[in-house]
């Protein structure tokens, strides 16, 4: 209805348009059909018609203007009101409506549009109303509403038009909104101020809610839908912009409304109310230049006249017009609210899975002629999963911004000017585009489970779908671009600096938090990140700065809470500038012009490394494995794509300036999550600079080659340990010294066509590099190693829900690029196709040094941490000029070379003296310093790998004492560290490998040129023994798939013993092991079995005191800290003694034992064919003796040995021949098998050992050879247990002592060298007391030694010995131990002597003694002096032997006794002579003399002399017994020896009551005694608590055993003791033994009686000593007996106490209880006493590690048996005296036999053995923790217990267990089960 002046007079005209709802039903057929209608034909252009459009439009505005000039003039009201009821549209399932269909509504819903009320225009008034007031009025104005539009889905059978009508239902997709916008159009179009068109609107709500369910079958009916065909392709039409459009759709709009107003207007009458007084004011409302009404009157003019006018002034508007920047369009809308409702369909009901909230969201748009703004705003956004709840019971928040309550979360400004406007250089500063982003704060919640749930959701809500590639159009439109580019290129030259495009981005916060549903894992915070491009015609800037990152761990009980953080301004800062066509043209050849240039600066960031919350986070991403995967194939997609360029980008080079400057960062990584100690690295400062230049070459190209070259240097790169406290690091304790590296690049720019140098050439130089550890610092870092490095965060693997997905994904990308992959690989082949071998990177690089010092642990508290102690300083380790080269080249092959110049290690003890200033244990060989110690190289081709390694002329001076302390710091801080050691087996999972495909052939060589290794004990002597070693080793490996060889030589290996220093070892030097050779192969062709030789041709080893001593003081040190080493681990375990469940302990005895292990099928063992064969063509061994390196070969060993090794993987067989000889040639064959060949089944033995001999074995023992073993058992047994220090000297197998008393003249044979002699002298002069020392003349031939060494011929070892003034003595041989007389004549008096060569061996040298027919053997405790005639020949000292001088032997001897060191027998005076003839008639009878003391007439010293001839093995005198050696012995009278164990003290009667204390055990000389004169008086010290005093006289013809009484008076009694005395009478001497015929040792802790006829002790228990016990001497010879008697009870029956050896019990009875007693009987060390014990006959001794508890059976009281350790090695028993056996706590038992039983405790197993009377004794026994394994059966019946290593004696016998041989294999079983079965 339109009404024009109503009557209501409300407006001027009145418009009421209203329709009626539409229902619109998707009807394919006819869609389809209208579609092919409306087509334009093939030859009509749309470009044209778009053109024709715009034109008319122009057109029409033109008319449209006049009308509007026209309103403003007659200010008609229009009342306008239009009601569109709501329509929809249907579109059902396959495109035709059907009852049976699904179908897609969508309501249009209700439009209502409305013109506002102009009423409040009347109060405008010129000069009251601003400006602004007037022109915000100049508008009309139109409120539009748009209601209830939605979307809904329906199935056939649900009811849609009652959804319809409802606010929600299920049905509904687009929940109904309500969109509210107000149009107004400017009545003024020409002012610049005013828009001519203001749009605002506003939508209060935009709700979305879609199934996953729901939106499949919306796709599926959109695809059923039939499509209308296609028309071919045409040429794409030109892009419309957006502002082109809302143009169009404005000027459409308006221009209708416009036109069918005006045409309303003209019917109706002019309106009195008009701007007349707007005419006058139009500079306050309008500009001159768009006023409207300039030329004309404003009056209403006819349509005809406007037209005519309108040509002329359009010319005049439009040059006007062309200069002002009117506003076109205003525009602002705003939503205030939208949620998308993402939901999975559950039992009929729509479950959210996510929810999209964004609060706020709005744009601002104002189109402008030279310029467009827009801006838009986003207030709230939060994103929530409300399936999970947080620890609030809330819905999980993926993305969310509560927390910004104050500013926008995202502002975007927009600014676009156009390049003619008049304000570009000043408004917009030559800026054609701007773009500002702002991003103030975001909180993004990583939630492990949502994340998932959500990824899974979203892949499974899409289907996958096929992308089709179509090529054609992509390069149409690629092509299009380039002519775009081109275009715009040329506009652009006229403004060179207009900037094209400017972008800033400012991110103020941005916070990330990662999570699990059970605990928060870390936070990462984000500030300040900005950034700017900017583009120009000639370059692109882009700039980026960050202020600050933190990295927090969540964890509230950690010590460490933030992982990362910085310590500067800011985090980088980054700017790159790219230029265009920079180095196009001429300028190509120009240095300084690049394509890129880099700036980078990167401030100081520290990185706190917890690897278990590192795990945690890499466990967080690897949850999202599947979403890396993808990523990686759209890289390798890319990457496919990009390669088809290769050729084109290789024939120029880009240029890449960079100038970087990184602070790196520090990482500190904590000993543990909870350790405040910490490792620092300090990474120091990176720069990298580099720059251009040309290759030098003398070929022409059309390109001259450019060379880039790159530096890279990277200083003060620290590293310490420190202690993190307070949030900061405290001390620092330097482990690396500040440390600079240069590394200088140079790339090949041109290295796709210029070959003439590598693509890629690194050179480096390390400079010294120190290191400093200390045992604090090795222990940290191992702990740190074990307890932090091995400490994960225990995460759950990734997940593989979408493996399926992914793998089809797989499939399809691979065929969908199969085509890509063709197309790079032809641009590859092409661009090689001339095969030319390159090299594409060389390497060489080089240290200067790399030192390692250790020093020893910090004992003291309290000392800097900061500061070393140059006193804790060990061992300085260093390498010394080390190098490496490396060459690749394009073809796959590799050359690379490692040499290291010099490698030393020091010891740098400075408490230990050592024998040399510089302690040198590894170092390069003096005088070889010119060499290289180790080069190593490595080359790799097309037939395989060759590796080459020589090592040459090294020192290694292996000291065990010091390199057990360098490896004991290790072990320590090991042991440490241990505890952590299980959390390794928990690192992450590794992951699968590809198989590393065979390399063709592999070949390796190395060659070890003579090494000297010296293995010494200590370095404190110079002359400490050592052992050094030298040999040549050659290995060469070949391996290849067909064949594989290994031929190992080891030549010239030579052991010797030696002092440690080079210049001490002149004439020191032993040869342990002559030079031999080892040679060893092992072949393997195909699939054949492997064979091998190892061939020795000769081994000839000696064996002597002094190599013995040395190797076991080398090895000593390292027992020594082994057995320390042993103490110290085995401590009490903790929670030893806690309760723990017997099922979890698992221990072997109380396993039951199952039966089905005997039935187990038998294993087939079939032989491989390996063969081993060994063969050693000559095994020399000798034995020497001697002191010292001189020493004398005793027995000669010669063998050769054969052996054959079959199949020693599976049946092992060995057999080998062994030919011995021993000096006479006797052979031995030894011939040991494994099981017969035939049968190849395991059979019940395991081994079998078969020994036969071919030959007869003969043995030939002499007297000579029996001493001479003896001999050599002895020297070996004190080498073995002696120290070093006696072989300081060494002594000549051969000394010649002179004991004539005159000068002699020696001449030895030629078999014989003299030591330290002039060379060449044969004849040597022997003063008297006087030596020589010779040694054998050694053969080098080993035959010839061997042959000489075993027959020992006296022709050629023999001496000549000429006395002063005597005749020559014939040959003396030297070959046999013994006394042998010889004559000599005197020269002047013609007097013919005798000499006697005396020839001893003493440690296994020969000591020969030249010394006349008289020697005197002194066996007093005091020296003589020997007297002739009053001339003092000498002095006899006690116990040694005296020869009497040639000149005297037959004169008249006297003897002068010398007092002792305290005087106590004072002075005496001489002997009386004796003659030679004496000497001669009383052999073997006593001669007596007394020597008169000089203070007392009755005193005087009894000399007993007894003559002895001589013992001569030959004697080539006569039988005169002149010609005989006599050898005179000097005895005491009376020897008293003191068996008893008591002290005695003994006095001589008429000695002034002088006593002597005789200890027990210990005997005395009573010079002064006389037989049938003298008595003696005793005394009995401390025996039971009194002194006891006796006489006894010296008589001969005493029996053998007499009895003393000893009587202790005191004021009660007298009580008497007998004690026996046993005399032995010999020529020259009485011996009196004191003693006791039986001691009585109470072990019962009760108090004992004794009684016999006439004799009754008592025994307190207390007495810790023996009692000494004897029956009247009257009976003592018959067959005693005794009664025993316990404290209250009877006598017990007789029992006999002599018979030794025996075991047994005695019963007391008695009435409370009996007593039960063992008895044991032992013969004394001396064999005259008897020692009786008495001990409980049940006693337990405790030999175990551990306290245990006993009891009686029915007794509550338990009684504790300590351990030995705390007792210190006592023992303490605990007795019973029941007559049962009383049971122990947690203790089983098991019977070996009737004696012995095998007892098991809770912690070990012991042996027990009975004795005779019934006593129980530990003989061994193992703890369970030295077990090794489980014990087990051995052929049956023997039980096999395998426990560790335990060293048995001195000689370090070791023993690794014990085996219990039970009787029989039945018994062996019932025992063991009851054994193992036996509940603790």
């Amino acid at each position: 209805m339109f009404e024009t002046n109503p009557l209501d007079e409300g407006a001027d005209q009145r418009l009421r348009i209203e329709s009626q709802p539409l229902e619109i039903i998707y009807d394919a057929r006819t869609i389809n059909s209208l579609v092919d209608f409306f087509r334009p034909p093939n030859d009509v252009h749309l470009e044209q018609l778009t053109s024709a459009t715009l034109m008319k439009l122009e057109e029409f505005r033109e008319k449209t203007s006049t009308g509007l000039l026209y309103i403003i003039e007659t200010q008609k009201v229009l009342d306008l009101k239009i009601n569109l009821m709501a329509s929809y549209i249907i579109v059902p399932q396959k495109g035709f409506y059907d009852c049976t269909s699904s179908l897609l509504l969508l309501d249009l819903g209700s439009l209502k549009m409305k013109s506002k009320s102009r009423s409040d225009i009347s109060g405008l008034k010129v000069g009251q109303s601003s400006i602004e007031d007037i022109m915000s009025r100049a508008y009309d104005s139109f409120d539009i509403q748009l209601t209830s539009i939605q979307l809904l889905y329906s199935k056939h059978d649900e009811n849609w038009q009652e959804a319809r009508k409802l606010k929600y239902s299920s049905q509904h997709i687009l929940q109904p909104l309500d969109v509210k916008v107000e149009f107004g159009r400017a009545m003024v179009v020409t002012d610049a101020r005013m828009p001519k068109f203001k749009l605002s609107g506003q939508l209060p709500l935009l709700s979305v809610q879609i199934s996953d369910q729901k939106l499949k079958s919306i796709l599926e009916l959109i695809d059923s839908i039939p499509k209308a065909e296609s028309s071919p392709a045409t040429s794409s039409p030109p892009k419309i912009t957006e502002v082109r459009l809302l143009k169009i759709i404005s000027l459409i709009l308006i221009g209708k409304i416009s036109f069918y107003i005006y045409q309303m207007s003209r019917m109706q009458w002019r309106s009195s109310i008009y701007f007349a007084p707007l005419e006058s004011h139009k500079e306050e409302f309008y500009d001159a230049l768009s006023s409207p009404v300039e030329d004309m009157p404003f009056f209403e003019t006819p349509s005809a006249s406007l037209k005519r006018g309108s040509s002329t002034r359009r010319k005049k508007l439009n040059k006007q017009e062309s200069l002002k920047n009117m506003t076109e369009l205003q525009l602002r809308f705003e939503v205030a609210e939208v949620l998308i409702k993402l939901c999975r369909l559950t039992v009929n009901s729509e479950t959210p899975v996510l929810q999209l909230e964004v609060v706020g969201l709005g744009t601002e748009l104002k189109l402008r002629t030279f310029d467009m703004t827009a801006s838009a705003f986003l207030h709230e956004i939060c994103l929530l999963c409300p399936e999970y709840m947080d620890d609030n019971d809330k819905p999980v928040y993926l993305v969310t911004t509560l927390d910004n309550v104050e500013d926008d979360l995202l502002t975007l400004e927009y600014v676009k000017a156009d390049i003619n406007g008049p304000e570009l250089k000043t408004a917009y500063q030559n800026v054609l585009q701007k773009i500002k982003v702002n991003f103030s704060s975001l909180d993004v919640h990583l939630h492990t489970e949502t994340l998932l749930n959500a990824v899974n959701y979203l892949n499974s809500l899409l289907p996958k779908q096929e992308t089709k590639v179509v090529e054609e159009p992509v390069h149409e439109k690629t092509e299009d671009k380039k002519d775009v580019l081109k275009k715009l290129t040329s506009k652009k030259s006229k403004n060179e600096d207009v900037i094209d495009l400017n972008i800033w981005a400012d991110l103020s916060c941005l916070r990330v938090f990662i999570r699990e549903k059970k605990h928060r894992i870390a936070e990462i915070h984000i500030e300040g990140l900005d950034s700017q491009v900017i583009m120009r015609k000639t370059a692109t800037e882009i700039t980026a700065k960050l202020k600050n990152i933190v990295i927090v761990d969540s964890d509230e009980m950690a010590l460490y809470n933030k992982a990362l953080y910085i310590t500067g301004k800011e985090v980088f800062n980054f700017k790159i500038i790219s230029y265009v066509n920079a180095t196009d043209g001429i300028a190509y050849t120009n240095m300084d012009v690049v394509d890129n240039r880099v700036y980078l600066t990167v401030g100081c960031i520290q990185v706190v490394f917890v690897n278990k919350f590192f795990s945690s986070i890499l466990a967080f991403i690897n949850n999202f494995q599947a979403a890396k995967e993808a990523l990686t194939e759209a890289t390798v997609q890319a990457a496919e794509k990009a390669a088809t360029g290769v050729k084109e980008l290789a024939e120029r080079s880009s240029r890449l300036a960079l100038d970087i400057n990184i602070k790196a960062p520090v990482v500190i990584i904590p000993q543990s999550a909870i350790s405040a100690n910490v490792l620092v690295a300090d990474l120091g400062l990176i720069t990298v600079k580099n720059r251009f230049f040309i290759a030098k070459t003398n070929t022409r190209y059309n390109l001259p080659p450019v060379l880039d070259s790159m530096t890279v240097k990277l200083s003060e790169l620290k590293l310490y340990r420190s202690c993190y406290e307070q949030n900061s690091l405290q001390t620092e304790v330097e482990l690396l010294q500040p440390l600079n590296l240069e590394v200088a690049v140079e790339r090949n720019l041109a290295a796709a066509w210029y070959n003439e140098v590598p693509d890629i050439e690194i050179s480096g130089r390390l400079k010294p590099m120190n290191l400093i550890l200390s045992q604090e610092d090795i222990t940290t870092i191992l702990r740190t190693l074990n307890e932090n490095i091995g400490e994960s965060s225990g995460a759950s693997p990734p997940s593989q829900e979408l493996k399926d997905t992914t793998s089809r994904s797989d499939i399809r990308s691979t065929s969908e690029h199969s085509a890509g992959v063709t197309l790079v690989t032809s641009a590859v082949v092409e661009l090689h196709s001339p095969v030319k071998i390159k090299t594409t990177l060389k390497l060489d690089f080089r240290f200067d040094s790399l030192t390692l010092v250790l020093y020893n642990s910090n004992s003291k508290q309290g000392t800097n941490l900061d500061q070393r102690d140059d006193l804790l300083k060990l061992a300085e380790f260093k390498l010394l000029l080390m190098s490496a080269a490396v060459k690749m080249l394009s073809d796959g092959s590799m050359n690379a070379s490692v040499k290291l110049a010099d490698c030393t290690l020091d010891d740098e003890r400075q408490a230990i003296h050592k024998a040399t200033p510089r302690s040198v244990m590894v170092e390069m060989k003096h005088g070889f310093e010119k060499k290289v110690m180790m080069d190593i190289s490595y080359k790799q081709g097309r037939d395989g790998t060759v590796l080459d390694v020589i090592v040459q002329e090294i020192y290694l001076c292996a000291s065990m004492e010091f390199l057990l302390t360098v490896a004991d710091i290790f072990l320590k801080a090991n042991a440490e560290s241990a505890a952590a050691q299980r959390n390794l087996r928990h690192s992450l999972p590794l992951k699968e490998q590809a198989p590393l495909q065979p390399v063709s052939m592999m070949e390796m060589n190395i060659i070890v040129k003579n090494p000297e290794i010296v293995f010494v004990a200590e370095l404190t002597r110079s002359d400490a023994p050592a052992l050094v070693v030298t040999a040549q080793c050659e290995v060469f490996i070949k391996n290849s798939p067909e064949r594989y060889s290994m031929t190992a030589a080891v030549k010239e290996v030579q052991v010797k013993a030696c002092p440690f220093l080079p210049e001490k070892r002149k004439g020191n030097v032993t040869t342990v092991l002559q030079p031999c050779d080892f040679f060893f192969e092992m072949k393997r062709s195909g699939n054949n079995p492997q064979s091998a030789d190892l061939m020795i041709k000769s081994l000839t080893v000696k064996v002597s005191p002094i190599i013995i001593n040395t190797v076991i003081t080398i090895t000593s040190a390292l027992y020594r800290t082994a057995e320390t080493t042993e103490e110290e681990i085995s401590q009490t375990p903790p929670g030893l003694w806690n309760m723990k469940d017997l099922k979890d302990l698992k221990l072997w005895f109380l396993e039951e034992s199952n039966e089905s292990e005997d039935t187990s099928p038998i294993t087939e063992l079939v032989p491989t064919g390996q063969l081993l064969k060994m063969s050693i063509e000559s095994v020399v061994l000798t034995l020497e003796a001697g002191v010292g390196h001189r020493t004398v070969p005793m027995l000669l060993a010669k063998s050769s040995f054969l052996g054959e090794v079959k199949n020693w993987s599976t049946l092992i067989n060995l057999h080998s021949q062994l030919e011995l000889e021993m000096k006479k040639k006797a052979k031995k064959a030894l011939v040991e098998s494994d099981a017969e060949e035939e049968n190849y089944k395991i059979p019940e033995y395991k081994t079998v050992i078969s020994v036969s001999s071919k030959d007869q074995l003969n043995i030939t023992l002499s007297k000579c050879g029996l001493q001479m073993l003896s001999n050599l058992g002895t020297a070996f047994a004190e080498a073995a247990s002696q120290t070093s220090d006696i072989f300081k000297k060494d002594q000549a197998p051969f000394v010649l002592i002179n004991s004539l008393g005159l000068a002699i003249t020696v001449l030895p044979s030629d078999s014989f060298s003299v030591l330290d002699v002039e060379f060449g002298a044969k004849i040597f002069d022997l003063k008297d007391g006087g030596s020589l020392n010779m040694e054998y003349v050694r053969s080098k031939s080993e035959s010839e030694q061997f042959t000489a060494m075993t027959t020992l011929s006296s022709k050629r070892f023999y001496i000549q010995i000429c006395p002063h003034n005597h005749s020559t003595v014939e040959k003396i041989p030297l070959t046999k131990v013994g006394r042998c007389i010889y004559k000599v004549r005197h020269e002047e008096s013609g007097v013919e002597r005798s000499i006697v060569c005396q020839i001893d061996t003493v440690e296994g040298s020969k000591m020969i003694t030249i010394r006349s027919p008289i020697q005197i053997r002194n066996h007093f405790s005091i020296p003589f002096t020997i007297f002739d005639e009053g001339r003092c020949l000498g002095t006899a000292s006690p116990e040694n032997e005296f020869n009497i001088p040639l000149s005297s032997y037959r004169s008249v001897l006297s003897l002068l006794p010398i007092a002792d060191e305290n005087g106590v027998d004072g002075e005496y005076d001489m002997c009386e002579g004796i003659t030679f003839d004496e000497i001669m008639k009383n052999v073997d009878s006593l001669l007596q003399r007394k020597c008169q003391s000089v203070m007392s007439t009755n005193h005087s010293l009894i000399v007993n002399i007894v003559t002895v001839k001589d013992t001569l093995t030959s004697s080539l005198c006569s039988d005169d017994e002149w010609d005989f050696s006599y050898v005179v012995h000097l005895w005491p009278s009376v020897l008293l020896h003191n068996l008893l164990p008591y002290h005695i003290t003994y006095s001589v009667e008429g000695n002034g009551n002088k006593y002597h204390t005789l200890h027990d055990g210990c005997s005395a000389q009573i010079h002064n005694a006389v037989l049938d004169q003298t008595r003696l008086d005793l005394e009995l010290l401390n025996y039971l608590d009194q002194n006891w005093k006796s006489e006894y006289h010296i008589k001969s013809n005493l029996p053998d055993i007499s009895f003393t009484t000893f009587y202790c008076i005191t004021e009660l009694d007298k009580t008497e003791l007998d004690i026996a005395v046993h005399v032995t009478y010999t020529t020259g001497q009485m011996v009196i033994a004191i003693h006791s015929p039986y001691w009585m040792v109470n072990k019962t802790g009760r108090m004992l009686q004794y009684k016999a006829d006439g004799i009754h002790r008592k025994h307190p228990p207390d007495c810790k000593k023996p009692l000494l016990f004897s029956f009247q001497p009257k009976n003592f010879l018959q067959n005693n007996k005794v009664q025993l008697m316990v404290t209250d009870s009877e006598l017990s029956d007789q029992f006999s106490l002599d018979t030794v050896g025996s075991h047994g019990s005695v019963k007391c009875k008695s009435h409370k209880k009996d007593y039960q007693v063992g008895v044991t009987i032992n013969n004394s060390s001396f064999n005259i006493t008897r020692i009786v014990t008495f001990t409980p006959f049940f006693m337990i001794s405790n030999r175990s590690k551990y306290t245990l508890e006993v009891a009686e059976e029915g007794k509550e009281k338990w009684i504790p048996i300590v351990l030995p350790l705390q007792m210190k090695q006592r023992k303490r028993a605990a007795g019973f005296f029941q007559k049962e056996f009383a049971k122990l706590r947690y203790i089983a038992h098991a019977m070996v036999n009737s004696t012995d039983l095998l007892m098991v405790t809770k912690s070990g197993v012991l042996f027990v053995t009975k004795g005779t009377f019934g006593q129980l004794t530990c003989e061994w026994q193992y703890t369970y923790d030295e077990f090794t394994k489980e014990p087990f059966i051995v052929d049956g019946r023997r039980l096999r217990i395998e426990a560790k290593e335990r060293v048995k004696s001195v000689f370090h016998a070791k023993e690794f267990g014990k085996i219990i041989n039970f009787k029989s294999s039945e018994d062996a079983k019932v025992k063991s089960k009851y054994c193992h079965s036996y509940p603790l």
